[in-house]
């Protein structure tokens, strides 16, 4: 017996299919033959397997290149880094899901994986993890359970083991010692921007938010009380087509938002330029080797 969990995932893909063939003027004939169509094809033994084998066709990323440019075609980066108090927003420090690039018309077999059994762990997570919970339900007559366990993961894994950047990425000349200078290709941490958008859509347009916004209207005292960024801007991509930057970007309109950047006030002269070593004052020696031994340098 399926956990119902993954009952409901495909009983609702099924649900989704039939209504986008059948129509006002489908014959009770058409009608009948749609349905035979969805139960063959939705059936456990039969959608898993096809799954299995269309999962390559997604990667899981945590900086997706096509931030920088639609055509760019990078290596699917998946970054890591150990959480510090160092007061940094960065990989590591926030508490995100990754990102998904590829084909949007695999994007059923992503939702599969972020579906939550019974235990509360994701199918994804139990597969990582090559748990046993996993095994019953993915054990299938049509195809062995190793060769689907692969398939699947191969959403997480890199098929192409050589590291590749584009030329349409952003690319940046970093100066280190002896070495001369690192080339890097900064891309975006998508998956930290929306973070952020979330946090400054609470701040916003919570309820709490709301209602503390109405006590100051009305000059009434509020316990939580809210906050304000000034100064934001938005931005967008992919335009038409937010599918084809990554699923975040699709899921979230398009658009994340800018924190404003203000010019220096330390240690300015009158004519705006500095005075002091700023950046020099500003970045610790412990700071500096910290960014130059991250393993995070394809973004931030």
């Amino acid at each position: 017996m399926l956990d119902p969990a993954i009952q409901f995932f495909l009983d609702e893909r099924k649900e989704q299919w039939l209504k986008s063939k059948i129509k006002g003027k489908t014959t009770d004939e058409e009608k009948e033959e749609f349905e035979r169509q969805a139960t063959e094809k939705f059936a456990w033994s039969t959608w898993l397997p096809d799954a299995a084998k269309r999962a390559s066709q997604l990667s899981l990323v945590s900086h997706p290149s096509k931030f920088s440019h639609p055509g760019a075609r990078t290596t699917s980066i998946i970054a890591t880094a150990k959480a510090l108090p160092d007061g940094f927003l960065r990989t590591g420090n926030v508490i995100t899901n990754l990102d998904v690039l590829g084909n949007a018309a695999a994007l059923d077999v992503y939702k599969f994986l972020s579906v939550k059994i019974a235990d509360g762990e994701t199918i994804l997570a139990h597969l990582e993890k090559k748990s046993t919970v996993i095994k019953e339900p993915l054990t299938v007559s049509t195809l062995p359970i190793n060769e689907i366990e692969l398939g699947l993961l191969a959403i997480k894994q890199n098929i192409d083991a050589t590291i590749k950047t584009s030329a349409k990425v952003k690319q940046v000349y970093f100066p280190v010692k002896k070495a001369g200078y690192h080339l890097l290709s900064i891309l975006s941490p998508s998956n930290i921007v929306y973070k952020l958008k979330e946090h400054i859509n609470r701040m916003h347009f919570s309820e709490e938010a709301k209602d503390a916004r109405e006590a100051k209207r009305a000059n009434k005292f509020h316990n939580e009380g809210f906050s304000e960024i000034y100064g934001l801007s938005v931005i967008g991509y992919g335009g038409t087509k937010p599918q084809n930057i990554s699923v975040l970007n699709s899921q979230n309109g398009t658009l994340f938002d800018n924190l404003a950047l203000f010019g220096f006030s330390q240690g300015s002269n009158n004519d705006g330029f500095l005075s002091i070593k700023y950046f020099a004052k500003s970045l610790s020696n412990f700071a500096i080797y910290m960014v130059l031994t991250s393993r995070n340098m394809h973004g931030s």
